[in-house]
């Protein structure tokens, strides 16, 4: 995977460079193209009538279709479209040229696509301020004050791929020459700046008058990581700056040089970029002895050696000497930036990127490729809970590089695709993992990409950590020392193993604990690191298919009902439907493009369930009588059989979670009530082990309040049981879990008929008009699934307005908490 991405991202790269070595610079460009938010396309004009021609006439018409791969965005595969910033006017002779030799991206656009028909955007974002996006789109509205507030030059995969890490110190002017607007300009500034650091970057800030401080006590003397967390608190620190006194420029810039200096004794290591940004209203000298003494190195060549850049930000209208912030920018390798007024902060604080880019100009870092941590999706449309999708980027810088003799390479700009981490997940064998099995993958800085607890949502909206959410935070263990441990060996890119009690939830209702076995290994030319997690004693047995049976050619499924697990059987299977993806396997079953045993066990499933579960019309018409609606069977290889007797469900939402047999919830609870059984022998476990489970009314239970009722009418039970194959020494492995469904009014009739009195009357203990005695039937969980109040199914006993019982079954040991 690493290989085809980064041929793919070097091949757009390359192109890139190409075509404006072969593009001279036109001083009458063009001004129509293909602008992505002044274009209209069949959803606009649909219904408009007369006035569609109109319409039509004042904007450029995109042809769209709907693209899974593109998270149903609707797109043209033939050309790609371009952004603009809001700020920036998009007829400059700049974006104009840039638009006009960028139009050779088009061709590489497509060969990519032709190569792998899963790539998602590909991207090239202009250090001038236009993105090229292929294919091409209208541009969405993703935000409610429907204002595009979209600047590809501040997108983390456009700052990383720009330029190496950095570590930056902000100096801000806290005189009294910076009272009023001046000092609001100057905190939008260094908000700005802020916003330019990613999660490879360290930081502080010192404001400055007679004597420097830093803006948060708690980081004194120290660089902190640029997470969103830190961020965003000294951005709320820096809200209460007071300005008073007078600038002392030669304390601030030496407890700067002096930060650095006791960073690298602490780190024993010298980071690729080095910077000051020092934001003021001007300076009244150059400080050139400063720079002499702390930050200049002659080499051998006679020419200074810097060793951290200098970016001064001239803040306010009325200045009238920036001469000694234009020496210490160029003396110091960095960049001088007037900043007027709030306008100006948009479009010019991330000019530094560009500076810090050149060292990767050179040919010996021109393979600079960057992968991100984990973002959602901006391209796609606005990001719900329901419609996220999750990405990383892969990028790298785009120089110019016309004439190769002048070693300073001017930054073009950015090429960049998108990797949904539903395409990293899919490698994973999630057979081989198995049922209660998951794996996980984090960042070099210990950030999770993805994992089964990630929740970046809360409330139905996305979180504003979400991208640096650490491992800590969803490995639940009863020793949070033990996860450190893993995290750092993972961040470190050891491989190893490692084991610890776990707490598995499902969004904190069902709650089992249990031992798991971490394997974990850096992935060889990525910045991540996977973890395979088993619990404990799986993977010590297998099922052996009989000999007899290996070269099976696969039974009819024509007139079956039946679903696949969205697993990679084999390369390039068919998933138009079940049907056509089951043969496509069964035809390259021989294939090495295939995996075998895989799907040598999902030929034998599906043979072996179908002869099980042929049934009578005298069996179906019973099953009917008793309100099943639907009877079913879920093997470990992935095989979904089922029969519906009923032509629409109660539980709708039943067969469309049917992605993936193995972790549905129907499979996890029948084998952890079978974990349960443990101690006893095979037979038992397959004959008593019947899990009955009812939808959980999570909002009640999670704010601890009766108040709101499950509607029974549109409410399911489902049963299930696993079959066990056992071997002469008690051993067993859990091959399929079977069961059936049945609205809970029906449900609720054969547990009354349980409760039945000899004479066959309806028994008074189950009567809920009898106000003597309340029953519950719970599950392995302490989830009512059947009750004589009806209005507390699907809630947790201890929720109840009967909590003493839950109390009493933790002291028998029923539970435990």
């Amino acid at each position: 995977m690493k290989y085809r991405f980064s041929y793919f991202i070097l091949n757009l790269a390359s192109a890139a460079e190409e075509a404006y070595r072969n593009y001279t610079v036109d001083t009458n460009p063009p001004v129509e193209y293909l602008n992505a938010k002044l274009l209209i396309t069949d959803d606009d004009i649909r219904g408009m009538g007369d006035d569609a021609q109109k319409f039509m006439e004042n904007f450029q018409y995109l042809r769209v279709e709907d693209r899974p791969e593109y998270g149903m965005t609707r797109v043209n595969l033939s050309l790609s479209t371009i952004h603009v910033p809001t700020y920036v006017y998009h007829k400059t002779l700049d974006v104009l040229n840039g638009v006009q030799w960028t139009e050779a991206l088009d061709k590489t656009f497509k060969e990519n696509k032709e190569n792998d028909s899963d790539l998602s955007w590909q991207y090239f974002g202009s250090a001038v301020g236009f993105m090229r996006v292929y294919p091409g789109i209208k541009w969405p509205l993703n935000n409610d004050d429907r204002i595009d507030l979209y600047d590809c030059r501040l997108q983390g995969w456009y700052i990383q791929g720009a330029a190496a890490p950095k570590n930056v110190i902000i100096l801000l002017d806290s005189s009294g020459s910076m009272t009023g607007s001046r000092m609001i300009i100057a905190q939008s500034t260094v908000n700005k700046i802020l916003d330019t650091l990613t999660v490879n970057d360290y930081f502080n800030i010192i404001q400055f008058d007679d004597e420097p401080r830093y803006v948060d006590s708690c980081f004194n003397r120290t660089l902190v990581a640029a997470n969103l967390d830190n961020r965003l608190r000294l951005k709320k620190a820096i809200k209460y700056n007071e300005t008073s006194n007078i600038a002392n420029f030669e304390k601030a810039l030496k407890e700067a040089f002096m930060l650095f200096s006791d960073q690298n004794k602490i780190n024993n290591e010298t980071c690729c970029n080095k910077a000051i940004m020092l934001v003021t209203d001007g300076a009244p000298e150059n400080y050139e002895w400063i720079f002499n003494k702390y930050n200049w190195k002659p080499n051998s060549t006679t020419k200074r050696n810097v060793n951290v850049r200098i970016f001064p930000y001239l803040i306010g209208r009325e200045v009238s000497d920036n001469r000694q912030l234009r020496w210490m920018a160029g003396a110091n390798k960095g960049f001088y930036t007037h900043i007027s007024t709030l306008a100006d902060v948009e479009e010019h604080v991330q000019n530094y990127v560009k500076v810090l880019s050149q060292p990767l100009a050179k040919p010996s870092a021109h393979t600079h490729i960057m992968w991100t941590p984990v973002y959602a999706d901006f391209i796609a449309p606005k990001t719900t809970e329901q419609n996220m999708r999750l990405v990383t980027s892969v990028s790298m810088p785009v120089f110019n590089t016309k004439n190769t003799s002048n070693d300073d390479y001017k930054l073009l700009g950015v090429a960049g695709t998108d990797v949904p981490i539903e395409q990293i997940y899919n490698l994973l064998p999630k057979h081989a993992i198995g049922v209660h099995g998951y794996a996980f993958a984090i960042t070099k800085k210990g950030y999770v990409l993805f994992h089964p607890d990630f929740r970046p949502f809360e409330n139905g909206e996305l979180k504003t950590n979400y991208n640096s959410v650490d491992l800590t935070e969803v490995e639940l263990t009863t020793n949070v020392s033990e996860v450190k441990i893993l995290e750092t060996a993972m961040v470190d890119g050891h491989h190893g193993s490692i084991s610890m009690n776990v707490v598995k939830h499902d969004n904190f209702i069902r709650v089992a604990k249990r031992r798991y076995h971490y394997y974990y290994n850096n992935i060889a030319g990525f910045p991540f690191s996977l973890a395979l997690v088993f619990p404990e004693k799986y993977g010590n047995f297998k099922i052996s298919i009989p000999s007899q049976k290996q070269n099976q050619r696969g039974i009819s499924l024509r007139n079956k009902t039946f679903r696949l697990s969205r697993w990679k059987y084999c390369e390039n299977q068919d998933e138009s439907n079940m049907l056509s993806m089951y043969k496509s396997i069964i035809r390259s079953r021989n294939s090495n493009k295939c995996d075998k045993d895989l799907v040598q066990l999902l030929v034998f499933d599906a043979e072996t369930v179908v002869e099980a579960t042929k049934r009578s019309k005298r069996d179906k018409k019973e099953a009917m009588r008793k309100g099943v609606e639907i009877v079913f069977v879920g093997t470990s290889s992935g095989f979904f059989l089922y029969e519906q007797f009923v032509d629409y469900l109660t539980d709708e939402t039943f067969l469309s979670g049917m992605q993936d047999t193995i972790n549905s919830p129907y499979y996890e609870q029948a084998v952890e009530v079978g974990r349960a059984k443990d101690d006893q022998r095979c037979y038992d476990m397959a004959k008593e082990t019947y899990t009955y489970s009812v939808p959980v009314n999570t909002d009640i239970i999670k704010k601890r309040q009766v108040y709101d009722y499950m509607n029974l009418n549109i409410t399911a039970v489902t049963v299930s049981v696993p079959i066990i194959i056992c071997d002469n020494a008690r051993n067993y492995i859990v091959s399929a879990v079977s069961g059936y469904q049945m609205p809970f009014h029906k449900f609720d009739e054969l547990v009354s008929e349980t409760f039945g009195c000899p004479d066959g009357k309806f028994c008074p203990i189950y009567n809920s008009d009898n106000s003597n005695y309340t029953v519950f039937l719970i599950d392995h969980n302490g989830i009512i699934i059947a009750s004589s109040t009806k209005t507390t199914v699907g809630l947790f006993l201890g929720n109840t307005f009967e909590p003493i019982v839950m109390e009493k079954l933790w002291d028998m040991g029923v539970y435990k908490e």
